[in-house]
C-alpha cells in the first residue's frame, strides 16, 4: 500500500485512464493479504477510500474498457468495503455499462467474460443488475467462437458459481467443450476454474477429464492454494482415478498447509480422501499435526469432513487428539445452548463424526455426549445418517454406549425409514444390530418385508450381511425372507454371476446357525465354491464346512476331496478355535482328509491344546472317533486334560470325551471316579445322552463294579423315557446284553419300559443290515470250497446278535467258531486298531463261548480282488486255512496249508507293508 501511494502520490486522478489503471491495482494489493479479518482491515487503508471516490467521478468520462474495468475490480472490493463511495461507484459504473449494452453498442467478448466475473463476485450487482447479467449472456451466446480460451473457463466457472449453468445448460456445455479442447494452452489458473465448472457439470466425459488432468498435474505447481481445493474438489465429483494429479495437488499444498483456514484445509482433505490419496511417513504426520493444531477453530461441520479424511486416507490420529476434539466440539456444542444459537452438530455431522472414530476402533472422552445429541436428534437423521451412526458405535467395541434408550430410538426410526434405506445402507444398519447384540426384531422383519419388494437391487455381499445379521441376532421369524436370499444367491451362481467366497461362505454359516437347509442353495454352493477352493482363506473354509456340518449337508466325493484338500493346505494358519471346529465339521460331514492332512491338524492341535477351551478339546476328540483316526498322543493328552481341569467340562464335553475314548477303544480310567464325583457334587446333571454313553463305555470295558453304573440304572426309574432318542436306547440295550452274556450278578437293572423299546430299536437295527456285504459271501464261498461248512449272518443271543460267519465244526476245544471280517470301517484309519463296535462284538461272543477268528480287510483284499481267478481262490482258501490251523483240529485242514501260491501271497502282503 505504500508503494502504491508514493506511485500515486503525483498522480492525476481526476484522468480517467490514471484513475481506472490505479483503481485496477487495489484488486492485487487485496489478494496479497491472508485471510477476511486482514483483508477487511486492509480496505480502511485511506488510499482505498481516495481511490474509491476518484473512481466514482470518472465513471461519466470513461471509455468500455474503462467502465469493465472498474466494474471488475470495484465488485472484487465490494465482497470486504463497507466504503459508500465504492459501492456507489460500482453501481454507477454498472448503470452506465447497462446503459451501452442496452443502446446495442457493440462490446468486445472478453470484456462481455469480464462483467460475468464481476457479477459473479459481487453481491451488490447479483441483487439490483440482473439484467446486465442477461444482456451480457444474450451478447455472448452467439459470439462463443470468438472468445479466448482463458475466457471460456472464466465464463463456465462464473455461470456456474452463480447457479445459472441449468439455465444456460447450453451455453455453459458449449463453452466447457470449446475449452477442453484446448485446454493444452490455457493458463494455469483459468484450468482451475474449467475443472470447476467441469466439476459442477459432473456430465463431461471421462475421456476428457483424464486429459484435463494430464495437463493439471503438469501445471499443478503453478496453482494457488485455493485453485487446487477448487480442482481437487472438482475430479472428486467424478471420482476418476487420478493419482498423478491428487500427489501433484497434495505435494502444491503442502508448503502452504500451515496458512489455509480450517475450512479449506477440511475441504482439501476431504477431497484427496476421495481421489484415494494415501499420504506416507511425514506428510501424513504433518497433517495430522496440522489437524491438531486446528481443532480449535474447527467447527463441527470441519471436523467431520476431517475425521472422515483422516479414516479414508489410512491416517488414525492418536487418543490426545481424538480426545481433544470431542471435548472441544462437547464445550461449543454447550455454548450454543447456552445463547441459544444454532447448533452445528447436526445429524450429517454427527454421523460422520462417529462413523470415523468407529473406524479408527476408540471412543473418545466426549463420546456418550456426542451419542445423547444423536438420540436428541434421531427423528432428524436419514438413512444414510443413521446407517453411519449405528456402523461408528458398532465398530467402537464398547456396548456400554449403545444404552437401552438410543438402541430403542435408533429401531423405531431405522422401522419408519426402512423403505429410504439403500441396500448397502439396509444391511450395514442391521449387521450394526448384530454387532452390538443388540436385538431389533421389529427392524429384523422391516428389513425382511424390504427385501421381499426389491430383491433385485441387493448385492450379494448385501444379502450376505443380512443373513448373517439374521444369524447373529437370531431372528428365526423370516423364513421366507431367508428362502429368498438363499433361492437368489443359488440362482446367482448357476448363471455364473459375480459373487465372492467371503459372501457365500458367510451365508452358509449363517443358514446353519438359523438351521434352515436350503437344498438349492447348498446344491449351487457346493458346485461354486468347489471351483474357486484354491481361492478361500481359513475363514471361508470354516465357515462353509461348518454350516454343511450343521445342516447335515454331505459333501459329495469331489467337492469333500477340495475342501479336505484345501484344510490341508491351510492347517499352519489354523489358530486354535478354528482347528477344533474343522475337526468338528469334519468328523459331522465324515470328511476324512487323509491321513497326512489329519496328522498335521492333530499335530498342531496337541501342542496348542492348552490354549483350547473345553469345547474345543471334546470337538476334537469326537472328530477323531467318528472319522476312526487315532490321534495318538493327542487321545492321552486329552484325557490328561480333563483330569487337570474336569469341573470346566460341562455335561455335552463329558458326553463327547467318553463316547470318543470308548470308540477308539481307549479305556478312561480315572475318568469315571471324577465323573461319578462331578455328579455327586452337583456341578454336573445327569441327561439321557450322558447316562447312555457311560453305561456303554462302563459295560464295553467291564467296569460293572464302578458306582456310576448301578446310580445311572437306579436313576433310569425317575426318567421319562420320551427324553431318550434311538441311539441313547439301543446303547442302554447294548449294556444290558453285554451284562447279560458275562451273567453279571445285577444290583440293578434296566427298567422294564427301557427294556422293551431297547430291544426293539436293536432288533430293527438288526433287520436293517440283513444284506451281506461282497467281502463277507467271498469268505464264506472259500470256506465252503475248502470243505468247511458255515452259516452266513448267523443269529445269537437269543436272537439279538448276528455274527458275519459262524462255522460247523468246532474247534479242538469244543467251542463253536465265529468268522469275524474286519472291514476298515470297523477299524481305526491310521492305525487299524478295531473300533468299539468291534470290541462290543468280540466281548459278546467270547462271553456266550465262541471262538473268535479275525479276518483283516485289508489282509483279504491284498490277495487279489478276481475271486474268479483259479490263484486268487488258492490264495485265499490257503489264507482261511492258515487263520484256522491253530483253532481247528484234524490232520485234513493242515495238509491244505502253506501251497506255493499262499506262500507268495503273504510274502507280498508283508513286501506292502513294509515299504
Amino acid at each position: 500500500m505504500q508503494e502504491l501511494a508514493k506511485v500515486l502520490a503525483k498522480a492525476n486522478l481526476r484522468d480517467a485512464p490514471t484513475a481506472v489503471a490505479a483503481v485496477s491495482q487495489l484488486p492485487h494489493v487485496l489478494r496479497s493479504a491472508r485471510g477476511r479479518s486482514r483483508k477487511a482491515a486492509l480496505v480502511q487503508h485511506p488510499l482505498f477510500g481516495s481511490l474509491t471516490q476518484a473512481a466514482l467521478e470518472v465513471v461519466p468520462s470513461a471509455n468500455l474498457q474503462g467502465l469493465v474495468a472498474l466494474v471488475t475490480a470495484l465488485a472484487e472490493l465490494d465482497e470486504f468495503s463497507a466504503d459508500a463511495h465504492c459501492m456507489h461507484a460500482l453501481t454507477s459504473a454498472a448503470e452506465r455499462l447497462t446503459g451501452v449494452l442496452h443502446a446495442g453498442k457493440h462490446v468486445p467478448v472478453h470484456c462481455l467474460c469480464q462483467v460475468v466475473a464481476a457479477v459473479a463476485m459481487s453481491r451488490t450487482l447479483q441483487k439490483s443488475f440482473k439484467p446486465l447479467m442477461n444482456m451480457c449472456i444474450t451478447a455472448l451466446e452467439p459470439q462463443l467462437d470468438k472468445c479466448r480460451p482463458q475466457d471460456l473457463c472464466t465464463l463456465a466457472a462464473e455461470l456456474c458459481n452463480l447457479g445459472l449453468y441449468v439455465q444456460h445448460a447450453v451455453l455453459v456445455r458449449s463453452a466447457v467443450e470449446r475449452a477442453l479442447s484446448v485446454c493444452n494452452v490455457i493458463p494455469a489458473r483459468e484450468l482451475a476454474s474449467l475443472a470447476h465448472a467441469c466439476g459442477t457439470l459432473r456430465n463431461v466425459p471421462k475421456v476428457q477429464m483424464l486429459e484435463l488432468a494430464g495437463r493439471l498435474e503438469a501445471v499443478a505447481g503453478q496453482l494457488r492454494p485455493r485453485s487446487s481445493i477448487m480442482v481437487l474438489q472438482a475430479f472428486a465429483a467424478y471420482r476418476v482415478p487420478v493419482p498423478g494429479l491428487a500427489s501433484a495437488l497434495a505435494e502444491s499444498l503442502d508448503p502452504h498447509l500451515s496458512g489455509l483456514s480450517p475450512t479449506r484445509f477440511s475441504l482439501a482433505a476431504a477431497a484427496l480422501a476421495k481421489l484415494g490419496y494415501r499420504p506416507r511417513g511425514r506428510q501424513g504426520q504433518r497433517i495430522l499435526a496440522e489437524m491438531d493444531r486446528r481443532l480449535e477453530g474447527a467447527d463441527a461441520r470441519s471436523q467431520a469432513s476431517l475425521f472422515w479424511a483422516m479414516s479414508k486416507m489410512g491416517l488414525r490420529p492418536g487418543e490426545a487428539l481424538l480426545d481433544k476434539a470431542s471435548v472441544i466440539l462437547q464445550q461449543k456444542e454447550l455454548r450454543a445452548q447456552a445463547s441459544q444459537r444454532q447448533s452445528l452438530l447436526t445429524p450429517r455431522n454427527l454421523s460422520a463424526i462417529i462413523w470415523a472414530w468407529g473406524t479408527f476402533g476408540y471412543a473418545p472422552l466426549a463420546m456418550p455426549f456426542l451419542l445423547k445429541a444423536t438420540e436428541a436428534r434421531m427423528q432428524q437423521s436419514n438413512d444414510q445418517d443413521l446407517a453411519n451412526i449405528m456402523l461408528g458405535l458398532a465398530s467402537c467395541e464398547q456396548p456400554r454406549l449403545a444404552t437401552p434408550s438410543l438402541m430403542r430410538a435408533a429401531e423405531q426410526h431405522a422401522c419408519s425409514i426402512a423403505a429410504s434405506f439403500s441396500p448397502q445402507g439396509l444391511a450395514n444398519t442391521l449387521w450394526a444390530f448384530a454387532k452390538l447384540e443388540q436385538p431389533a426384531p421389529r427392524f429384523c422383519r422391516a428389513a425382511a418385508a424390504e427385501l421381499g419388494r426389491r430383491l433385485g437391487s441387493f448385492s450379494l455381499r448385501d444379502l450376505s450381511q443380512i443373513l448373517w445379521s439374521f444369524a447373529k441376532l437370531e431372528h428365526r421369524h423370516s423364513p421366507a425372507a431367508v428362502s429368498l436370499i438363499a433361492d437368489h444367491t443359488a440362482a446367482v451362481l448357476a448363471a455364473e454371476g459375480p459373487w465372492a467366497m467371503r459372501d457365500v461362505a458367510q451365508m452358509t454359516w449363517a443358514l446353519g446357525v438359523l438351521e434352515q437347509p436350503e437344498l438349492s442353495f447348498i446344491a449351487a454352493c457346493q458346485h461354486a465354491a468347489g471351483r474357486r477352493m484354491a481361492q478361500a482363506s481359513v475363514v471361508d473354509v470354516i465357515n462353509l464346512m461348518w454350516g454343511y456340518a450343521r445342516l447335515g449337508a454331505p459333501l459329495s466325493g469331489p467337492c469333500m476331496q477340495m475342501h479336505t484338500a484345501r484344510v490341508g493346505e491351510l492347517a499352519g494358519e489354523l489358530a486354535p478355535h478354528q482347528l477344533s471346529t474343522v475337526l468338528w465339521a469334519l468328523g459331522k460331514l465324515q470328511a476324512y482328509p487323509g491321513v497326512e492332512v489329519m496328522e498335521a491338524l492333530l499335530m498342531r492341535s496337541r501342542l496348542s491344546l492348552p490354549n483350547h477351551p473345553p469345547q474345543g478339546v471334546s470337538s476334537m476328540a469326537q472328530a477323531c472317533a467318528a472319522l476312526r483316526h487315532h490321534p495318538g498322543e493327542l487321545l492321552d493328552a486329552v484325557a490328561a486334560d480333563v483330569e487337570a481341569r474336569p469341573s470346566d467340562y460341562d455335561r455335552d464335553d463329558w458326553t463327547n470325551i467318553v463316547w470318543s475314548l470308548t470308540r477308539l477303544g481307549r479305556f478312561p480310567g480315572h475318568l469315571y471316579a471324577m465323573l461319578a464325583q462331578e455328579v455327586d457334587e452337583g456341578r454336573i446333571s445327569l441327561d439321557a445322552k450322558l447316562m447312555s454313553t457311560v453305561i456303554w463305555s462302563l459295560a464295553l470295558f467291564r467296569q460293572f463294579e464302578s458306582p456310576l453304573y448301578d446310580d445311572i440304572l437306579r436313576g433310569l426309574k425317575q426318567r421319562d423315557i420320551e427324553q431318550f432318542d434311538p441311539e441313547s436306547l439301543r446303547r442302554l440295550y447294548q449294556a444290558h446284553l453285554l451284562s447279560g452274556a458275562l451273567r453279571r450278578k445285577a444290583a440293578a437293572s434296566l427298567p422294564p419300559e427301557f427294556l422293551r423299546e431297547g430291544r426293539r430299536l436293536w432288533l430293527e437295527a438288526l433287520d436293517a443290515d440283513s444284506e451281506p456285504g461282497a467281502m463277507l459271501v467271498d469268505v464264506s464261498e472259500a470256506l465252503a470250497r475248502v470243505g468247511l461248512e458255515n452259516q452266513r449272518a448267523a443269529i445269537v443271543g437269543q436272537g439279538t446278535f448276528k455274527m458275519d460267519v459262524a462255522l460247523r465244526q468246532l474247534d479242538k476245544d469244543g467251542h463253536p467258531v465265529a468268522i469275524e471280517i474286519i472291514t476298515p470301517h470297523k477299524m481305526t484309519r491310521n492305525t487299524h486298531q478295531p473300533v468299539s463296535r468291534v470290541l462290543y462284538r468280540n466281548a459278546c461272543l467270547k462271553a456266550w463261548g465262541y471262538t473268535i477268528v479275525p479276518v483283516l480287510g485289508h489282509d483279504w483284499m491284498a490277495l487279489g480282488k478276481n475271486s474268479w481267478r483259479p490263484e486268487t481262490r488258492s490264495a485265499k482258501e490257503n489264507f482261511l486255512l492258515q487263520l484256522l490251523t491253530p483253532v481247528l483240529h484234524g490232520e485234513a485242514v493242515r495238509e491244505k496249508v502253506m501251497s506255493p501260491v499262499m506262500t507268495s501271497a503273504i510274502a507280498s502282503r508283508h513286501g506292502e507293508r513294509e515299504r
